[in-house]
């Protein structure tokens, strides 16, 4: 056992819980946009009543929730290093681990400095706030506890964890949960720096994430979801899922939701039974999945920030988080993905959501205070408005068929991919909207016949899902004894043309 070197009692963490304080729970409008260049991928952010604290890069920032304006940042000319494990609240100290080995702690209201710490090496996953410390796990197998109020070990010595630490630690109450290499769920009560239980397992992911809920710890084993009583580990739920999950699980009072390897989303009622068919996300999960609102969202790698219902697996809202920047072709002409994702699972504050990308920036969602009145813009990038060219559907070696090339973009609610719409003169066409936001039009004989000569009318119909409705018309003359495309046209069309939305005819 660990002896307790000192415990002094913080005050009570002002961090949200997005489950218990959330009140959106569907597409909400863009409310403000903010970003910090960085090369290093931020970690976690955290919340301190109003105020959105981020770290990124070699400088933690303070946010107000409702603008987006700067309260206070830390330091300013940056730490040597770059924060990478986030932040975190305890109390109303913010304390934030960085490369370079220390811990950093300051007022969150005010970003005054309290204390810093040395560490003895690096951090095997991100710390955590249980009984009143900061306890980090360290990557030689061991948990130090430092109390928030001055920096000060809490224990005589680091607590050695057997058989090494697996994946994120979780954190309730006074007692800490974590996994070992040697698949255990372990439950160590932090005032007493000793363990109270562990449960062995036959299977364990290395990205495992125990959740707790209630009087419950979940976690995933395998292809199945288990769950635990948090004050002894005995067995109070067992699901069969079919295929390995990812992460944690998604638990909220009725349901518990989890995304497969495949990535795919599957939820249960506590006993067990599949509430909805699984929901294909075209793309793997990139963190954990939360519950906001009483709905499911998962952050996937194609850019996607998706909301789901756990009743039936309908999509509520799906939108694309972009790069500050919209890439350029590189020297070979390939052009990077138009999409970012994000960095660590959306924190929920009221009617605000926030997403954070890979890039550093930080975007602030409100169903009061944002406003979108404006439909998705649609640009003709290929041909030019009023273009003459063959509409042959036939072409040679060396040639290619026609097609038609958009840029379809909403940044204030997302663009509503399964309302896209195209017609030449009245006919709908089959297309392809992609993540990238690139909407395209083939006439390859397949997918649309080919065109008759003659002036055509393109109409392109796409809402975002806020409702608001763009149609846009372009005009090409067709001459069918002009010269095919030459096939190096096909670069056109960007390096995303998977995981995009196909429509048609009787197919929106």
């Amino acid at each position: 056992m660990i002896n307790v070197k000192r415990l002094t009692l913080v005050a009570a963490v002002a961090l949200f819980s997005s489950a218990a304080m959330a009140q959106i729970a569907g597409p909400a409008p863009l409310n403000w946009k903010w970003q910090q260049s960085t090369s290093v991928v931020p970690g976690d952010f955290s919340a301190y009543g109003n105020i959105v604290i981020s770290a990124v890069g070699r400088r933690i920032y303070a946010l107000d929730k409702e603008t987006g304006n700067q309260i206070w940042r830390w330091p300013a000319d940056g730490i040597q290093g770059n924060f990478n494990r986030g932040t975190l609240i305890a109390g109303d100290t913010v304390v934030a681990a960085a490369d370079n080995r220390m811990v950093y702690a300051f007022e969150a209201a005010t970003g005054k400095p309290k204390w810093e710490f040395n560490l003895a090496g690096g951090l095997a996953s991100n710390p955590v706030v249980a009984g009143g410390f900061v306890v980090l796990p360290m990557g030689d197998d061991t948990l130090v506890a430092l109390n928030p109020a001055d920096g000060k070990e809490a224990w005589a010595k680091p607590m050695k964890i057997d058989n090494g630490i697996l994946g994120r630690l979780a954190a309730s109450g006074n007692d800490i949960f974590l996994t070992t290499s040697n698949y255990e769920l372990a439950a160590i009560d932090v005032v007493r720096g000793a363990a109270r239980w562990k449960v062995q397992f036959t299977q364990l992911n290395p990205d495992v994430v125990p959740v707790v809920f209630e009087d419950t710890v979940y976690l995933i084993s395998g292809d199945y979801v288990m769950g635990l009583a948090r004050q002894n580990g005995g067995q109070r739920a067992r699901i069969t899922i079919g295929e390995q999950a990812v992460f944690g699980p998604a638990v909220s009072a009725n349901t518990i939701s989890v995304v497969t390897r495949q990535g795919s989303v599957r939820t249960y009622t506590k006993q067990g039974r599949a509430t909805h068919p699984p929901v294909d996300l075209q793309s793997s999960a990139v963190n954990a999945p939360t519950i906001v609102g009483g709905k499911i969202v998962v952050n996937t790698s194609n850019g996607s920030m998706n909301m789901i219902e756990p009743a039936d697996g309908s999509i509520l809202w799906n939108y694309i988080l972009r790069p500050a920047a919209k890439p350029v072709a590189d020297s070979n002409g390939r052009t990077p993905p138009n999409y970012m994702t994000a960095a660590s699972p959306v924190l929920a504050i009221g009617d605000t959501l926030l997403l954070n990308g890979r890039d550093g920036q930080i975007l602030a969602f409100d169903s009061k205070a944002g406003v979108d009145l404006t439909p998705p813009v649609v640009t003709f990038l290929f041909p030019v408005n009023g273009y003459e060219m063959s509409g042959r559907s036939g072409v040679r070696s060396g040639e290619q068929p026609p097609f038609f090339l958009w840029d379809v973009e909403d940044l204030t609610s997302g663009v509503r991919m399964d309302t896209a719409k195209v017609d030449i003169d009245g006919r709908v066409c089959k297309h392809l909207l992609t993540r990238d936001g690139q909407l395209v039009v083939r006439i390859n004989g397949t997918e649309n016949p080919g065109l008759n000569d003659g002036p055509k009318t393109l109409t392109v119909t796409v809402s975002d899902w806020l409702g608001n409705t763009s149609k846009s018309q372009f005009r090409v003359m067709i001459d069918n004894t002009l010269p095919a495309l030459k096939a190096a046209a096909s670069s056109s069309g960007g390096g995303g043309l998977g995981g995009g939305n196909e429509g048609g005819p009787g197919r929106p």
